[in-house]
């Protein structure tokens, strides 16, 4: 799909870093050998905690097509 000039995006809730049960950097290692294993361009959205930016809610999805989110 890359190579069709689809962008390719991971939307993920990860609460557990803001809870202490998760370790950033674990994720970030995962995320990259994920995109490494793709070997195409991923950009990546990481919820951390409650609020507008967690699904279902909406605010990834703003960011990523450049809506203001508050």
């Amino acid at each position: 799909m890359h190579n069709d000039g689809y962008k390719i995006v991971f939307m993920t809730n990860q609460a557990g870093i803001s809870r202490g049960s998760v370790n950033v950097e674990d994720i970030k290692a995962k995320v990259v050998r994920i995109v490494n294993k793709l070997g195409v361009p991923v950009q990546t959205f990481i919820s951390t905690g409650k609020g507008i930016y967690r699904k279902p809610a909406p605010g990834m999805w703003n960011a990523l097509v450049g809506r203001v989110c508050y």
